[in-house]
C-alpha cells in the first residue's frame, strides 16, 4: 500500500474514530501493562522449563544461567523494540512533520494506549489541518478586501518606519508597496510627528498632506497601536478626503454667502411650510428664524394674493421654476414689501420634487424712484421742447432700475480679485478672465483706496462709495462687504456686492436743483465775494436740502448764522481747530464722512499764511476731486480787498459763480412750499399742525400762509376727519421744476 493510500485511509479511520467517539463507543485496548506481565511471565516460564530440563544434567550451571540470560534479554528487546520504541518513534516522527507544516499520520495497530496514543495524534492533526485551510482562507479573504478597497491600509513601527502596505499606495503615493517598506511615514506625508505618539494612546486620528508630483492630496489618517511578537507600532488606514475638504470649503463659501446675503433666502417643504430662513429675511420682514419655521409661506402673503401664489407654485410643478416675479408681502410690523421674486424646485438624485426654495427681494424703493421718475418725465414732457432726448434719458434710466443687478466678487485678505460674475462685468467692463488674480486697487480712485481695512471686517458692512470701471469712469455704487470663513472660523476671503446706485443720486441731484432757492449742483466748487451773510444764508439753505454743513474759517462761532459744523482755522491745536496747512487741510475735507457735503472755506487766512499761488493750486485739485466724485458742494470766500483784481479773477475763472432762482413768492411762503413739495415726494402729507412744530409759527400765521398758496393754486387741503393735510397741487410742483436764475448779486431780498 502507497503512502497516500496509507494517509486516505488513516483520514478515514480518524474520521471514523471520531464519530465513533462521539456515539459512545471504545475500540479494543490490549493494555501495554497486561503485555508486560504476559511477556515476563512467558520468560519466567520458559526459564523454569529451562532449569528442571537442565537440573538433572550432571554438567554445571553456568551454561544454563548465561543461556537463560541471553533468552530473558533477546526477548524483552524483541518486546521493547516492537512494542514500545517503533510507536515512539513514529509518534516523534509525526510530530517533526507537524512542526514543519507538513501533512501526518502515524499508523500504529498494537491495540494498546500507543494504538489510542496515535489515534489521539492523527485526529489533532486532522482539525489543526481543517484549521489551517479556515485560517488560509480568512487570510486570502482579508488580504483581498485590503487589495480591493479604496483606502490605504498600512502599519508603522515605533520608529515610525513602514512595515506593511497594501497595493493602494500605488495610487495614492505613486509608488510600488515594496518601494515605500522600511521608509519612514514621514517622508511620504506631511505631518506632525507628534501626532503619532505611542505613549497613552488608544486610537489617532488626523490629516496630512500627500504632494505627488506637484499635486497636494489631503488624506484622513486613523489607526491604533499594536503589540504583537515583540513589535509594536500602528495599524492604520489612509483615506483620500480632498475632494471632501474642497466640497466642505465651497460650502462653507456658499452658505456664508447665503447667510449674509441681503436678499431674503427662503426653503420651503412640498406644503410650502419654511424649513429654513436667512438672515436677509430676518431683515426684510423682521421674523426671526425660530418665529417662521415650520410656519407656512402664507403667512408673508397678503389674503388677496393667495390664489396668484398658488399659481406660481403650480408653475415651479411643471416647469421647474418661476422667475422675476414682482409680489407684495407683510413683515412683521405690518409693512408691505414689494419684492422681486424667484422660485425654484428642489429635487432630489432621483428627479423627485422634495420642495422649494424662494428668492426674495426688496424693491420697494426701487419702485418707488420709478415712480418718482415717471412723474419727472411727465413733468419735463410738458415743460420741454426737448422732448426725444429727455425721454430716451428717461428710459434708460428706467432700464437700469428695472434690470439692474448685484455685481458681486471676491477678493482674498491681500486684495487679490478670485471670483467675478456677469453682473460685475457689465458694471465694471473687466471680463472675467481679464480680471481674475489682479488687485482689487484696479477698481478703487486712488483717494479712497484707504476707506476699508479688509482684516478688520468681522460682519456686513453696508457702505456707499466710488469705484473706477475699465474705462476710467467713476461710479456711484452701494457696497455690501461680506466676510467668508473656514470651517475653522478663520477669515479667508471677503465677498462684495456692488449695486449701481448713478439713477439715484442723478435723482437727489435733481431734487437739490428743484429745491434749493441757489443754483447748485453736487461736484461743483463756488465763490462768494466777502459776503458772511450770505454763505451763512447759502449754507443754511443746503442743510434744509439734506446736506451736512462744514464750515472752515476763522469767524467766532456765535457770528454764524446757520447749524454746521464749525473748524476754527488756527495754527495752534486744540479740540476743533484745524492750521492753516493745505495739504492737511484737504486730506481732512476728503475724508468727510458721507456724499452730501456742503463745505465752506475762508480763503483770506490761508492766503496770509500759504500765498495766493498754493491756495490756488488747492482749489484746483478741491474742484478736480469734486467733480470727479460728486462728493458734494464746495463755496470759497474771499475778501476782494486781500487779493489783486487779477488774482480774484484766476479764483472766478476756477469757481462756478453764485446763482439763485427768481422767487416770486414771500420767502416764508416759498420755505413752507418746499417743506410740503419734500414730504410729499416721499409719500407724506404734513398736517397744519405739523407745519406749526416744524416752522415754529401760530395757527393763525400758518393758515395765511398756506391760504395764500392755495389762492395761487399751488395747494390743496384735504380732509382726514378733523385732520388737515397738505399737498401740492401739479401747478405747484411745476413751480419747482421752472425756476428762472439769476446771479446773487442782483437779488434783492
Amino acid at each position: 500500500m502507497g503512502i497516500d493510500a496509507v494517509k486516505r485511509e488513516g483520514v478515514k479511520r480518524v474520521k471514523m474514530g471520531i464519530r465513533g467517539k462521539s456515539m459512545g463507543e471504545k475500540p479494543f485496548i490490549f493494555p501495554i501493562f497486561l503485555k508486560i506481565v504476559t511477556v515476563s511471565l512467558f520468560f519466567s516460564l520458559l526459564s523454569l522449563f529451562l532449569y528442571i530440563a537442565t537440573f538433572y544434567s550432571p554438567r554445571g550451571y553456568i551454561l544454563e544461567e548465561i543461556v537463560y540470560i541471553l533468552i530473558i534479554l533477546f526477548g524483552i528487546s524483541l518486546f521493547a523494540a516492537g512494542s514500545i520504541v517503533e510507536p515512539i518513534e513514529r509518534l516523534k516522527l509525526g510530530f517533526s512533520k507537524l512542526s514543519r507544516g507538513e501533512d501526518a499520520y502515524i499508523e500504529v495497530r498494537s491495540g494498546d494506549e500507543f494504538e489510542e496514543l496515535a489515534d489521539s495524534f492523527n485526529r489533532m492533526v486532522y482539525e489543526l489541518k481543517i484549521q489551517r485551510e479556515a485560517i488560509k482562507k480568512s487570510e486570502e479573504k482579508y488580504r483581498a478586501l485590503l487589495e480591493d478597497i479604496n483606502d490605504w491600509v498600512f502599519e508603522v513601527d515605533e520608529d515610525l518606519k513602514i512595515t506593511y502596505s497594501s497595493s493602494r499606495c500605488r495610487e495614492m503615493v505613486g509608488k510600488e508597496p515594496n518601494e515605500i517598506l522600511g521608509k519612514s511615514l514621514l517622508e511620504i506625508i506631511q505631518s506632525d510627528k507628534e501626532v503619532l505618539r505611542l505613549e497613552n494612546t488608544d486610537q489617532i486620528r488626523f490629516d496630512a498632506n500627500i504632494v505627488r508630483d506637484g499635486r497636494q492630496t489631503i488624506v484622513e489618517i486613523a489607526g491604533r497601536p499594536f503589540s504583537e511578537n515583540g513589535r509594536t507600532g500602528f495599524r492604520c488606514v489612509a483615506r483620500d478626503i480632498t475632494l471632501r475638504k474642497k466640497a466642505e470649503e465651497e460650502a462653507a463659501y456658499l452658505v456664508s454667502i447665503l447667510e449674509h446675503s441681503i436678499d431674503a433666502i427662503v426653503s420651503l417643504d412640498l406644503d410650502t411650510k419654511i424649513v429654513s430662513w436667512n438672515r436677509g429675511a430676518e431683515l426684510m420682514f423682521g421674523y426671526k428664524a425660530e418665529e417662521m419655521i415650520g410656519k407656512p409661506l402664507s403667512v408673508l402673503i397678503p389674503p388677496e394674493r393667495h390664489e396668484e401664489c398658488a399659481e406660481n407654485f403650480r408653475k415651479v410643478v411643471q416647469e421647474g421654476y418661476v422667475r422675476d416675479i414682482e409680489a407684495i408681502r407683510i413683515s412683521k410690523f405690518g409693512k408691505r414689501v414689494i419684492v422681486d421674486q424667484t422660485i425654484t424646485g428642489i429635487v432630489n438624485s432621483e428627479g423627485e420634487l422634495i420642495g422649494y426654495v424662494a428668492i426674495m427681494r426688496d424693491i420697494t424703493e426701487r419702485k418707488r424712484s420709478q415712480e418718482d421718475l415717471k412723474k419727472a418725465y411727465a413733468e419735463l414732457e410738458r415743460k420741454t421742447r426737448e422732448l426725444v432726448a429727455s425721454q430716451r434719458e428717461l428710459e434708460y434710466l428706467a432700464n437700469i432700475v428695472e434690470n439692474s443687478g448685484d455685481a458681486i466678487y471676491s477678493i482674498t485678505l491681500d486684495g487679490t480679485i478670485v471670483s467675478w460674475n456677469k453682473t460685475a462685468e457689465k458694471l465694471f467692463g473687466w471680463k472675467k478672465d481679464e480680471v481674475i488674480g489682479k488687485k482689487v486697487d484696479i477698481l478703487i480712485p486712488e483717494e479712497f483706496r484707504g476707506e476699508l481695512n479688509l482684516s478688520r471686517i468681522e460682519e456686513n458692512l453696508t457702505y456707499e462709495t466710488r469705484r473706477v470701471d475699465k474705462h476710467g469712469n467713476i461710479i456711484d455704487v452701494e457696497v455690501t462687504s461680506i466676510p467668508v470663513f473656514d470651517h475653522s472660523g478663520k477669515l479667508i476671503r471677503i465677498s462684495h456686492i456692488s449695486r449701481d446706485i448713478s439713477g439715484r443720486m442723478k435723482a437727489e441731484r435733481e431734487l437739490i436743483r428743484r429745491i434749493s432757492r441757489f443754483k447748485v449742483e453736487k461736484g461743483k466748487i463756488y465763490l462768494v465775494d466777502g459776503s458772511t451773510d450770505l454763505c451763512d444764508e447759502v449754507m443754511e439753505d443746503l442743510l434744509k436740502c439734506g446736506f451736512s454743513a462744514f464750515m472752515f474759517t476763522r469767524r467766532h462761532r456765535d457770528e454764524i448764522r446757520c447749524d454746521a459744523e464749525i473748524y476754527y482755522l488756527s495754527e495752534r491745536r486744540g479740540n476743533g481747530v484745524v492750521p492753516p496747512d493745505l495739504e492737511e487741510l484737504r486730506e481732512m475735507i476728503l475724508k468727510l464722512p458721507g456724499w452730501n457735503n456742503a463745505v465752506l472755506v475762508d480763503l483770506d487766512y490761508l492766503i496770509m499764511k500759504n500765498g495766493f499761488s498754493k491756495v490756488l493750486e488747492f482749489v484746483h485739485d478741491l474742484k478736480d476731486v469734486f467733480y470727479l466724485f460728486r462728493k458734494g458742494i464746495v463755496i470759497f470766500n474771499v475778501d476782494p480787498g486781500v487779493i489783486s483784481e487779477k488774482e480774484l479773477r484766476l479764483l472766478k475763472r476756477e469757481c462756478e459763480p453764485l446763482q439763485t432762482k427768481k422767487i416770486d413768492l414771500p420767502f416764508e411762503i416759498y420755505e413752507l412750499a418746499r417743506y410740503i413739495y419734500m414730504e410729499n415726494r416721499i409719500g407724506k402729507k404734513p398736517s397744519i399742525k405739523k407745519v406749526m412744530e416744524r416752522f415754529k409759527i401760530a395757527r393763525n400765521t400758518a393758515k395765511k400762509r398756506i391760504n395764500y398758496l392755495a389762492s395761487r393754486g399751488f395747494l390743496r387741503i384735504e380732509k382726514d376727519g378733523r385732520i388737515k393735510l397738505l399737498e401740492l397741487t401739479d401747478n405747484g410742483k411745476d413751480y419747482f421744476a421752472s425756476q428762472k436764475l439769476e446771479s446773487y448779486p442782483e437779488l434783492k431780498l
